[in-house]
């Protein structure tokens, strides 16, 4: 089931689901095809720049929606929010392309909105391939502050950075100290089981009550894992698998977490999303297909 989506987004999301078998599982055509997309969009990150435009394309790999159509599921659940003041959480932010993308719906619909944008914007544990590129030059990118700095330019071009609070520490550490509620809680932080479990729990604590929690990277449901012992992965730290059985790639970590949190719930383009129901969580993805 599709969303209605514009041609480019369409055609992106064709490509996209007819060479993920291949590129899932063969780490050099994966290295190749992201070393390219990244330095073609070095020219269109200066003119952003120069010209104070916002910046989310190839380059610091600011976008991570090619073909995904993520956030036009969270325009959506966004749309569900049936309040004037809207308060969200966002747990992983990197360059702001989710920030930017909840703002400009809730500008469009005369909402006021506040954004807590909680991250480290700094190196982290790369647990999977040592030679993948695209882990590697995350790292590399955040370490030297390039995705912090798009971050705020971004924001600033659009004049919300007013509207966000931004929290440069460990979601674990910040989210056991704070005494709030949230409407709409992102989760696109760590993939490691014990860090996504700790991001989860808390999430709960802090929602309000007909609020949604959205998590991302959850491209499979633990059902449909049952040749996989996830436990013991866990335990390996990995950060992404590909299981040649489904042939899918996907972060153990997540799966797991969702599973021990929330159950089976249902995967919607890698995403997956619950409203909280005074003490229940109700899976929300067959609303919002």
């Amino acid at each position: 089931k599709f969303i209605k989506l514009n041609k480019k987004t369409y055609m992106l999301q064709i490509i996209r689901t007819l060479i993920n078998p291949i590129i899932s599982r063969n780490l050099l055509i994966l290295n190749l095809l992201s070393i390219v997309r990244y330095y073609l969009g070095y020219p269109r990150y200066l003119f952003s720049l120069k010209f104070k435009k916002e910046y989310i394309g190839g380059y610091l790999l600011s976008d991570q929606e090619a073909g995904r159509k993520r956030q036009k599921i969270i325009k959506k659940v966004v749309n569900k929010i049936d309040k004037n003041f809207i308060k969200v959480l966002e747990i992983g932010v990197y360059c702001g392309q989710t920030t930017l993308n909840i703002s400009k719906e809730l500008k469009k619909n005369k909402k006021d909105f506040e954004i807590t944008c909680l991250d480290i914007w700094d190196e982290f544990e790369n647990t999977t391939n040592t030679n993948s590129f695209t882990h590697n030059k995350l790292v590399e990118v955040l370490k030297n502050s390039s995705v912090y700095n798009l971050f705020l330019h971004n924001l600033k071009v659009n004049n919300i950075l007013d509207k966000c609070r931004i929290i440069k520490k460990k979601s674990s550490d910040y989210l056991k100290t704070i005494d709030e509620k949230f409407d709409l809680i992102i989760i696109d932080g760590s993939h490691l089981y014990d860090e996504v479990i700790s991001d989860l729990e808390n999430s709960k604590k802090i929602i309000e009550n007909k609020g949604f929690i959205i998590g991302d990277d959850y491209e499979v449901k633990y059902q449909d894992l049952s040749n996989i012992d996830l436990k013991e992965l866990c335990k390996k730290r990995l950060d992404v698998f590909y299981d040649k059985h489904t042939k899918i790639r996907f972060h153990p970590g997540v799966t797991l977490a969702v599973f021990n949190i929330f159950g089976n719930i249902n995967v919607i383009n890698g995403l997956f999303c619950v409203q909280k129901d005074e003490k229940n969580y109700i899976d929300y993805s067959e609303k919002i297909k």
